[in-house]
């Protein structure tokens, strides 16, 4: 079966979050059995293994935190560029550049405009304070950043890396999407260890201080364990107490209709 959504995630995801964002400190819950009608219902089945990163524990409540760097902008003459190198969990560097013609104004103005074209790289988020110039940058919880002025940057412009540095838990993270795809961090493995012995039926993506029970407003996918074609794909459907049971691929769609 395709993946399900969850009211909550659904409401979440309508609402002014992103689903990498909102999901960015999940794990995965495996249970035998068929799974239920709706994510909304209570879990059934015995659950058999819960997957995080390289089967590391996690703390019911638990987050991670975004890391965040700032820009000052300086002078700022008409025509002048304002530039930013971005790396971003490992991706980059990409240079972002804004360049200030016509005119924007005075330093918060350009900073609220370079802000904008920041705010809309994936994975990072952007505000002007209103003062000084000032340009805060933050990363989906858990993600690393490096920021550094560009190499087109023509204006004044001064780059603060790590000014807090990223929160990383043993958490699930996700690749950028594709194609309205989702997938696992490529770089990432995703495993945990057998807590029953048992066939592994399906799965929830769920946060760690999800209790299991109905509920429209907890946010969760579901879906069919398998071991080759399905949105999850595993190393095996047996499940064995102790044993490492591997995450190979796991990829939410979010349908065209």
């Amino acid at each position: 079966m395709a993946e399900k959504f969850s009211t909550g995630l659904r409401n979440a995801v309508m609402g002014d979050r992103s689903f990498r964002e909102l999901m960015a400190d999940a794990i995965i819950n495996i249970y035998d059995g068929a799974a239920p009608s709706s994510p909304n219902d209570a879990k059934t089945g015995t659950l058999l293994a819960t997957i995080t990163r390289s089967s590391g524990a996690v703390v019911a409540n638990a987050f991670s935190y975004s890391e965040v760097a700032n820009i000052v902008i300086g002078s700022h003459a008409v025509g002048e560029i304002f530039a930013l190198s971005v790396t971003i969990d490992g991706v980059g560097p990409t240079e972002y550049t804004f360049t200030n013609t016509p005119d924007a104004g005075d330093v918060d103005a350009v900073a609220k405009m370079f802000a904008r074209v920041l705010n809309a790289v994936p994975g990072l988020f952007a505000f002007s304070t209103g003062a000084g110039g000032y340009i805060a940058l933050a990363t989906i919880p858990g993600n690393a950043m490096t920021v550094a002025n560009g190499g087109s940057l023509t204006g004044t412009q001064t780059t603060n890396d790590g000014v807090i540095a990223a929160a990383d838990l043993n958490t699930l993270r996700f690749d950028a999407p594709v194609l309205g795809v989702i997938s696992k961090a490529a770089a990432h493995t995703w495993s945990g260890l057998g807590l029953a012995d048992g066939a592994a039926g399906y799965w929830r993506l769920v946060l760690p201080d999800d209790d299991g029970t109905l509920s429209t407003t907890q946010k969760r996918v579901q879906g069919n364990c398998s071991t080759s074609g399905g949105d999850m794909i595993l190393s095996s459907l047996a499940v064995r107490i102790g044993a490492v049971v591997g995450v190979a691929s796991f990829n939410v769609t979010f349908p065209e209709s």
